[in-house]
């Protein structure tokens, strides 16, 4: 397994910048995943003069097999719920659990939107190039519906970037397609993936927490000091 060539969020963010530098020049937004996602995406928003937001997604995975997507919730107002046409295969998993678990994610989703915003609204990546930033891609689930939610926005090009990420996430996240076709191209295009998918996965799960976020352009205080997320 090849070694992690960072030492924690904030420096996996400036590594990240550093390679999606040749977007300075676009019309960008930058959004996280919180929680671990943040630290990263602020360092990127940053470095290339983005604005920063958050986008909220919750997934529900099988207790016995959290590769299993059973649901998503994504922000929205309403909140979507999608739940997967085959939860029922998962073992161990009665509807009832599965509507417990779903609205919990509900009441985490308006948590943290009342917690990251603080009242804000969200920034419109409509017409911009719209990064979208996780510490790490596993299964790619919480990747896959951040880009789904992002999407119908119709940004110009959709970059999911994270440090890590496994090649099976990576694939479930270039499948993603619907974004508008590019000039001379009749087919959409698909989110881009930056950078490549490498074999260590979940590497970056316990790294520290880089110190105090600061400011960011449009809300301040971005919490970073908080349990490991279960997204």
């Amino acid at each position: 397994m090849p070694a992690v060539p960072f030492a924690d969020r904030t420096d996996a963010g400036r590594l990240l910048a550093a390679e999606l530098a040749g977007f300075a020049d676009r019309r960008l937004v930058v959004f996280g995943l919180p929680r671990c996602g943040v630290p990263v995406a602020y360092e990127i928003a940053q470095h290339l003069g983005a604005p920063l937001d958050v986008v909220l997604v919750r997934t529900v995975r099988a207790p016995d097999d959290p590769s299993r997507l059973l649901a998503t919730v994504l922000e929205g107002d309403p909140p979507e719920v999608r739940i997967e046409p085959d939860w029922d295969r998962a073992s161990a998993v009665s509807r009832a659990w599965l509507d417990a678990a779903v609205s919990e994610a509900l009441r985490e989703v308006d948590r943290r939107r009342r917690r990251y915003r603080y009242g804000n609204r969200p920034v419109s990546p409509a017409g911009r190039v719209a990064i979208v930033v996780d510490q790490a891609i596993g299964p790619g689930h919480a990747m896959a519906g951040a880009i789904r939610l992002i999407r119908d926005a119709r940004p110009s090009m959709i970059v999911a970037a994270a440090p890590v990420a496994s090649r099976a996430g990576a694939e479930r996240c270039r499948g993603q397609g619907g974004l508008p076709a590019p000039r001379g191209r009749a087919r959409p295009a698909r989110p881009l993936l930056w950078p490549g998918a490498a074999d260590h996965p979940r590497r970056s799960a316990g790294l520290p927490d880089a110190g105090h976020l600061g400011r960011a352009r449009h809300y301040h205080g971005l919490p970073d000091r908080e349990p490991p997320a279960r997204s």
